[in-house]
């Protein structure tokens, strides 16, 4: 019955009009203006029978002369022809021009006879929708022409219809022989009149009887055939289709809406069941088990899941969804869902041609089912997704569009691509599937935003077709079912059918088997290797892409094929993996859940799960891979309770938070603002590099998509409206004629092949557009094929031909005269990335030649461009973020064509570094960016002309237009000699400008790339982003928490009885939730809300012990808090574990966190007890010095700084950060976007010793903190722990007010901890007599006491008992004030405590006193009676240095930096050090060292770190170099030394030196709190009246003279002077050559060595002189003994200029000595 019809290609040439011939034809068409009620501008028109043309410019012309002039052209014509000339030009004509005789003409209309011509394809070669495809603009005597040309083509149609189907011909003619044109041409096609109605019903009968419904076609020969004349010409439209149905046709979209009675004919006949046997077409094609059959060769559908009554449930929904009702199905994985809705989908395609639309979230899953189908023969099936290739897009939405396509899979943010959604719109939608549908729940384990869109779509652009929805999932649990439901019915109306096929396979075998993460691999292996021995194949699911390539390599070992599969390889190797696992050359994928939704193979016979999944409905969906065919499988989970935790991590990871909101939100106002419109066109990444304080990685993967999630969600919350993603529009005004005309233009340019084919091809689409809006970025890339970043070279080239006028607007925002000028920041710019160019070429000089990545490490960097561009160190204008930005522009394309491609890509590594590979040579980058900036130069001095003189103003909008600045590039007759491509070079030299900050462009980066369309609504540009806009996404977190504790919960069940958790799984999906947790969570309802498992709550709230510290603790996550803590109050406890509950309970992002802390070593301590609290958890979170985050701040390397001998000022570089953070300096130009950028999202901030602050760290405190920011937002909480009474630094400029101010700063709540865990009842009570006479205390009323816990113990703790005669009570001694004869006296009471107490350590014994010199006796005693003892000396003074100043610390850095490789490992440094301590176990400096190693270690234990980064790290947190080692002996030390330790026994020395202050009150009072059991107090009996003279009032205090007053002993009068840096000729060694023993003789001096000093030299044990004294250092005359406390380093570059001249070497070591002699000799220090 089908006709041989000419294909679009194969239509005949109609130029001659043969077929017309006879026939007097007037062809007409107009131009109207849409803008001015459809006036008519332009005429043309056409005689068929002569070769007469008619064209008017009506606009121009009198009216009644345009009617005399065409009324006189159509005299002798028998018709009008026209393309749509019916509904369109006759009305516009009438209505304008009275008077038209010819109107009255019989009309033939092109456009309503295409669907009858062409069936198959009413989109004929001519026609594009209503239009007609000229190859000119603008051209109605064209246009006239090409409809007589279509009219000869669609004759031509009918006359070969009337050759190979006379009868269908004959229909056609019954049908329309009211029609008096039409009716001459079909009689003379046929040669004879019209048929009677019993002929054209026998017609009708012989062919579509085997086509359609019988009892309907009976009814329509005897009720329709004869209806009016409209119904007839619904009825031919009708059966032209349906003879040609089936594929391939589609009937356009203007009949639908013109003859709704046409879709109601096909339903009728096609779609309709009659329930007739005799109906064959009814018994077939309405017979599931027929179609099921005739499509995919089944002979039935699958008996399970069953319905109630027994019967197959996939035969019920395949029967709803042929009868196209809506419905949620659910069907396990396996359960054969994909045929659920594609049987339907075919027979609703062969049926009515309608097109069913299917919604999929997986990408490789939507190809998957493609593949699958073609392999069945079905062809008619396309996707749309990201992943295609323009041509392949191109090919696919023809599909859609001619009818060729009959199911379309789509990823869901396809449905804001215009492209796709114009398509789509011409087609009739049969069903809306929505496949994984719980991902439109927020109570699905993979909810995802873009889905709900989705049915907005379908509302607002599809709700009048009234097509069902169809929903597919295999995980639903009742919370899902209802949400699904009410989703459908509350956006669309809809009720749908609910088919449950629950979840359960039964031929799988689930099994959970405990391990340690250890054990993991060997088990793998062995379950492997048993589960596979008769064959099949297995997957094994990892968390980590790591552990896939980890597992692949050691079974591939045990003889099995395996390979590794994950997100991170490229496409084609995913598909040669997937298809050789498929294929059966592979019997193993070690994989990431990237692999599992795609993945359909029979014969997997086990799943292994190595790391738990985060939810049930995850795991049943990866597990369900296994026994696809029906046969035994097993599901093997390995069970480690760690793994809990990494998953609750990894959801974490993967949230947004409130912050990113206000965050992106700030950034979309920041741009509204900046251009003065309520709308803008931003790409995700634009907005997010716009947009400071979110926690979204900029180079992320998924930062695309968490971007368009929270646009989606600031939609729902009423905040913005997103539209249409929208592409640049390029405005264009046609020069020439025709496209002929520009196609000769093109090939007489002697452009390249590849640039004429795309020319022409760009010219082709712009005259060929019917739209006067002109093309957009996508139209250009679809219709020409072209990339988007093509596509403004390419208009310029055409404009420069004379071919087109390029009209591109540009709207930007530019700063003049004011801070931030634009002009100035180009400058910056400019000397910034030339010197950065050098320093990089010389940092890798041949990473151009063999594409070695460099890695470049940002802080070490910006000093060197600081000390380079002559600035300070720490100066603002060098910053880290600058940096990046210049960095970042250097990795976009420069050049056109196959020469297009960036100078470098980058990635991020470690904390503080990029690792870089280049593209093109430095010379090459040099000069591109020297040329980029010449343009940009050109291009900013033309947009800053546009400004008015006398403004200064910041982001004054000015436009301009593409031309003008093309101009100006061409004017300049440097850049006209340099630039081939200005257009190409415009694009980049705008581009740059706008990344770098310099410029503002309105639509960004839109101008030249599609982007998301954004309007702000109503009041959505005003009101903040509250807790109730974030409730709705917080709920969904929160239902991903709790599906991570049911999936533990099963993995605990099943480890011990598997049927347990089978029964929780059974539950899970069928009960009510309130139910679940009262069944399976009973008492631990509170767990569920937190993402940490119930062990670690325990451990991190539980485990104090202390309602007020747990309180503390678990504080919300918002607000400000003060504790007020005393000695041995857990206060860093607190800290520790607040921090750890907002890490692994509020799971807030480690890099949200600061703690500030007083020093290094409280630093490390602080690091090590949050790592051994939640271990990786803690990786991020920020723990520093004020010296080390002003560092990070102002960019500036410690280590680079000491290496070029440059000396920083730290109270400068203080200050330094504080201007930065708020906006006082011209790095930036907004304020908000400096404090934004520098602290990257930091949300809390953690003070300890906040007593101790000096007021630069006050300022920088509350810079840190927002204080003074009016927004809240913007404001960081604070936590900050102090005790006024411990403030002792006055003379360091800390200052006890800044604590005090504290609850009006920050509007804090303060707490008090008060209760001591750490002393006895004794010296708790001694110490607050002593505290108590302090003045301006702000605990008075909250005196400190023991723990409730200890209240009941003895007032002495276990010392009660041993020390039978004072038990435990502070003892009070009287003793001389002259500290050689108290020195013996502690000496006695070290001894009296080792005596009662024997397995007492010499470490756990301190000494303490108010001055150093006090303790020299001391030590001396300590030598004299062999007693070990640790000197701990002051941070301060000559002898201090920094432990990378020492030839350890200097060796370590030379080996860090000298790493052969651009990554160095931390475990591999813990090692070398490690090595080095055994090596020298009584090296101090390789003691800290390692230490330092350690606490690098334990922050990042399996990274690889950029090895400036590690130095950094290394100068940071290794401090002053100590004297002593650390083995076990007594710790001598002052008393501002103790401040942060803690001792079971403390000694407190009194010479007479504490005076009676309130400071010294409180550092005695920092020296008795050191105690934990007991505590030795010395009081001078030549200082009367002193802190002391009233502690023997005390309880818990005994009062003791010593029987024995000591003797003068003159060998404890030694003095110990320590000499510096400064106190040494620290150049000495330097004026030798390199080669001179000298050298040879230092280097054999160690730390603990015996020097001798004669006069001023320092003499070895063998007589040579390896050092010598300063000029300014006063020693008498002799010889004195000397140990060497250090050796440090010196170089060249450290030397002052003055000194250069006398330096013969490039680096050489510095004795440091320790000078042991008589007061004399102290007496001259």
């Amino acid at each position: 019955m089908q006709d041989n019809l000419p294909t679009i290609e194969e239509a005949p040439s109609a130029a001659s009009h043969g077929r017309l011939d006879g026939l007097a034809c007037l062809s007409i068409d107009v131009e109207t203006d849409p803008a001015s009620d459809n006036r008519i501008f332009k005429l043309g028109a056409v005689r068929s029978d002569s070769d007469a043309a008619l064209s008017l410019d009506t606009g121009r012309t009198p009216r009644a002369k345009v009617v005399d002039r065409l009324n006189e052209f159509a005299q002798g014509a028998q018709l009008i022809v026209g393309h749509n000339v019916r509904r369109h030009d006759l009305p516009a004509l009438g209505a304008q021009f009275a008077g038209l005789g010819c109107l009255r003409l019989p009309v033939i209309d092109t456009l309503e006879l295409s669907p009858l011509a062409f069936p198959r394809n009413p989109y004929h070669r001519l026609v594009k929708g209503y239009k007609l495809v000229s190859d000119s603009r603008n051209d109605p005597l064209g246009d006239a022409r090409l409809a007589l040309d279509l009219l000869a083509d669609e004759i031509e149609a009918f006359a070969a219809m009337q050759a190979s189907d006379p009868s269908w011909i004959c229909v056609l003619h019954f049908l329309l022989r009211d029609d008096p044109a039409l009716d001459h041409i079909l009689e003379r096609l046929r040669g004879q009149p019209s048929p009677d109605p019993p002929q054209a019903r026998a017609a009708v009968r012989s062919g579509f009887t085997e086509l359609v419904c019988r009892a309907r076609l009976e009814e329509l020969l005897r009720v329709d055939l004869g209806g009016d004349t409209e119904h007839r010409w619904a009825i031919a439209y009708g059966l032209a289709w349906l003879r040609v149905s089936g594929g391939n046709s589609v009937l356009p979209p203007w009949v639908y809406a013109t003859l709704p009675k046409v879709p109601a004919l096909i339903q009728e006949l096609r779609e309709i069941d009659c329930g007739r046997p005799e109906c064959r077409y009814c018994s077939h094609q309405h017979d599931p088990e027929s179609l099921l059959l005739q499509n995919f060769q089944l002979p039935s559908f699958r008996a399970h899941p069953a319905n109630r009554a027994g019967s197959s449930l996939q035969r019920d929904i395949v029967e709803a969804g042929l009868k196209r009702r809506s419905l949620l199905a659910i069907l396990p994985t396996g359960g054969g869902k994909s045929i659920c809705y594609q049987l339907p989908a075919l027979a609703h395609y062969w049926r009515s041609g309608k097109l069913t639309v299917i919604v999929s979230p997986l990408q490789s899953l939507m190809k998957d089912q493609v593949d699958n189908l073609v392999a069945r023969g079905v062809q008619c099936a396309v996707t749309i997704n990201g992943l295609l290739t323009a041509p392949e897009r191109t090919a696919a939405l023809d599909k859609i569009r001619l009818g060729d396509a009959g199911i379309v899979l789509v990823s869901p943010e396809q449905f804001r691509n215009r492209r796709f959604v114009d398509a789509i719109r011409l087609r009739q939608i049969a069903t809306w599937v929505f496949d994984e549908a719980h991902c439109l729940s927020k109570w699905g384990h993979d909810f995802r935003t873009d889905y709900l869109y989705v049915a907005r779509f379908i509302r607002e652009s599809s709700s009048a077709q009234g097509a069902p929805v169809a929903c597919f999932t295999a995980t639903a649990k009742p919370d899902v079912i209802d949400d699904l439901l009410d989703h459908f019915k509350a956006e669309l109306g809809l009720e749908l059918e609910l088919f449950d096929g629950g979840h359960e396979r039964s031929n799988l075998e689930y099994v959970v088997v405990p391990v340690d993460q250890a054990e993991k691999a060997q088990r793998i292996v062995e379950l492997l290797a048993r589960e596979l021995r008769h064959g099949g194949a297995a997957v094994v699911f990892c968390s980590k892409r790591k552990n896939t390539e980890l597992y692949a390599e050691l079974i591939a070992k045990s003889r099995l094929r395996c390979a590794h599969f994950h997100g991170g390889l490229l496409p084609n190797r995913k598909k040669e993996i997937q298809q050789a696992f498929l294929d059966g050359e592979l019997d193993v994928i070690a994989a990431t859940n990237a692999f599992g939704m795609g993945v359909d193979k029979p014969d997997i016979r086990v799943v292994i799960h190595a790391d738990i999944p985060g939810s049930l409905e995850s795991y049943l969906q990866e597990a369900g891979r296994a026994g696809r065919d029906g046969k035994p499988a097993k599901c093997v989970l390995l069970f480690d309770e760690e793994d809990v935790e990494a998953q609750f991590r990894l959801s974490a990871g993967s949230q947004l938070n409130h912050r990113d909101f206000v965050g992106l939100l700030k950034g979309m106002r920041r741009r509204v603002r900046r251009f003065r419109s309520p709308e803008i066109v931003v790409s995700a990444k634009e907005l997010l590099a716009e947009s400071e304080g979110v926690d979204i990685e900029l180079e992320a993967s998924d930062a695309g998509t968490k971007v368009a999630t929270a646009v989606a969600w600031l939609e729902r919350s009423g905040f913005l409206r997103r539209n249409e993603n929208r592409s640049r529009v390029f405005p264009t005004s046609l020069r020439m004629a025709s496209l002929e005309e520009a196609h000769g233009r093109i090939r007489a340019a002697s452009l390249k092949r590849e640039d004429t084919e795309r020319y022409e091809a760009v010219a082709t689409a712009l005259y060929r557009n019917p739209s006067p809006e002109g093309l957009s970025t996508d139209d250009l890339l679809l219709e020409a094929g072209i990339e988007p970043e093509d596509c403004f070279r390419i208009l310029h080239g055409l404009e420069q031909l004379g071919i087109l006028a390029n009209d591109l607007g540009l709207t930007a925002a530019v700063t003049k005269g004011v801070n931030g000028a634009s002009d100035k920041a180009l400058e910056r710019l400019d000397r910034l990335e030339r010197e950065l160019l050098q320093l990089m070429t010389e940092l890798a000089p041949d990473a151009d030649t063999d594409g070695t990545p460099q890695t470049l490490s940002i802080r070490p960097m910006c000093s060197e461009l600081r000390r380079r561009m002559k600035l300070a160190e720490g100066d603002p204008t060098v910053n880290p973020a600058q940096l990046h930005k210049c960095i970042r522009s250097l990795t976009e394309n420069f050049g056109s064509g196959a020469e297009r491609r960036s100078a470098m890509q980058i990635r991020r590594v470690g904390a503080d570094s990029l690792r870089v590979v280049l593209h093109r040579p430095w010379q090459s980058i040099r000069e591109i960016c020297e040329r980029r900036r010449a343009v940009a130069r050109v291009v900013l001095t033309s947009l800053l002309a546009k400004v008015p003189a006398g403004v200064k103003q910041a982001d004054y909008i000015v436009e301009c237009r593409a031309k003008e600045l093309l101009d100006a590039i061409d004017v300049d007759l440097e850049l006209r000699s340099t630039i081939r491509e200005p257009a190409t070079a415009l694009e980049h030299a705008l581009l740059y400008l706008h990344e770098t900050g310099v410029i503002q462009l309105d639509k960004g980066r839109a101008i030249f790339r599609a982007a998301m369309t954004i309007e702000m609504t109503g009041d959505g540009s005003k009101r903040r982003f509250l807790k109730e806009d974030f409730a709705p996404l917080q709920e969904h977190y929160r239902e991903r928490t709790f599906q991570t504790h049911v999936m533990h919960e099963y993995a605990k069940l099943g480890a011990s009885r598997i049927a347990g958790a089978l029964a929780l799984v059974a539950a899970y999906f069928s009960w009510p939730r309130k139910r679940l947790v009262k069944e399976y969570f009973k008492g631990r309802t509170e767990l569920l809300e937190l993402a940490t498992t119930d062990d670690s709550y325990r451990r991190i709230v539980d485990a104090l012990r202390h309602p007020v510290q747990e309180e503390l603790v678990k504080k919300p996550d918002r607000g400000n808090h003060l504790i007020l803590a005393g000695p041995g109050s857990g206060k860093t406890r607190v800290l520790v574990h607040r921090i750890a509950y907002l890490l692994r309970v509020r799971r807030i992002p480690p890099t949200r966190i600061i703690a500030l802390t007083f020093n290094r070593g409280a630093a490390a301590e602080l690091r090590r007890r949050l790592h051994a609290l939640v271990g990786d958890d803690a990786r991020g979170v920020a723990v520093m010095t004020y010296h080390a985050m002003a560092l990070r701040l102002t960019g500036t390397s410690l280590a680079g700084a000491e290496i070029q001998g440059r000396m920083i000022d730290f109270d400068k570089l203080i200050a330094d950060a504080v201007d930065l953070l708020e906006g006082r300096t011209e790095a930036y130009a907004d304020a908000d976007e400096a404090r934004d950028r520098l602290l990257q999202g930091y949300e809390y901030i953690f003070v300890d010793e906040y007593q101790d602050i000096n007021r630069a760290q006050y300022a920088l405190v509350s810079a840190l903190a927002g204080r003074r920011l009016p927004d809240a937002d913007g404001r960081l909480s604070i936590m900050a722990v102090g005790d006024d009474d411990q403030n002792i630094y006055a003379f360091n400029g800390a200052s006890v007010a800044f604590i005090r101010r504290f609850r009006a700063d920050y509007e804090a709540e303060v707490t008090y901890l008060v209760e001591n865990f750490r002393s006895t009842q004794h010296v708790i009570t001694a110490s607050n007599h002593v505290i108590q006479a302090a003045r301006d205390r702000m605990k008075v009323d909250h005196p400190i006491r023991i723990d409730a816990r200890r209240a009941d113990q003895p007032a002495g703790g276990r010392w009660s008992v041993l020390d039978s005669e004072h038990w435990g009570r502070v003892r009070l001694i009287e003793a001389p004030g002259n500290a050689n004869l108290q020195a013996q006296l502690v000496a006695d009471e070290v001894k009296r405590i080792r005596r009662l107490s024997p397995d007492t350590a010499l470490g756990d014994i301190a000494v303490l006193a108010r001055t150093h010199e006090t303790l020299e006796p001391v030590r001396a005693m300590c030598e004299a009676d062999s007693i070990r003892y640790a000197i701990v000396t002051p941070a301060e003074g000559g002898g201090a240095i920094s432990l990378m100043q020492s030839r350890e610390g200097r060796r370590t850095i030379d080996a860090v930096l000298g790493y052969r490789q651009p990554l160095l490992s931390t475990a591999a440094l813990a090692r070398w050090l490690r090595r080095r301590l055994r090596a020298e176990p009584a090296n101090p400096a390789w003691q800290e060292l390692c230490i330092a190693a350690d606490d690098l270690l334990r922050e990042s234990p399996d990274l690889s770190m950029p090895a400036r980064e590690i130095a950094d790290w290394l100068y940071e947190c290794s401090g002053t170099a100590r004297r002593e080692g650390l083995s076990d002996a007594v710790r001598l030390m002052t008393a501002h030394r103790a401040k942060g330790l803690e001792f079971k026994h403390v000694i407190v020395m009194d010479c007479g030196d504490w005076n009676g202050s309130n400071e010294e009150r409180r550092l005695l009072y920092v020296a008795m709190t050191r105690a934990r059991e007991t505590l030795t107090l010395f009081r001078a009996d030549s200082a009367p009246g002193g802190l002391l003279s009233d502690l023997e009032a005390a309880e818990s205090v005994v009062a003791i003279r010593p029987e024995v007053r000591p003797s003068f002993r003159p060998e404890l009068d030694v003095r110990y002077r320590a000499l510096g840096p400064a106190e040494v000729d620290i150049g000495f060694a330097g004026r030798f050559p390199g080669h001179h023993r000298l050298h040879r003789d230092i280097a054999r001096i160690v730390p603990g060595d015996v020097v001798e000093l004669r006069g001023r030299e320092l003499v070895a044990t063998d007589g040579q002189v390896v050092g010598r004294l300063a000029k300014g250092t006063l020693v008498p005359s002799g010889k004195y003994p000397a140990k060497v406390t250090a050796v440090i380093v010196r170089t060249r570059e450290q030397t002052p200029a003055q000194y250069l001249d006398g330096v013969r070497t490039g680096r050489w070591e510095v004795v440091l000595p320790e000078i042991i002699d008589t007061s004399q000799l102290a007496s001259l220090a």
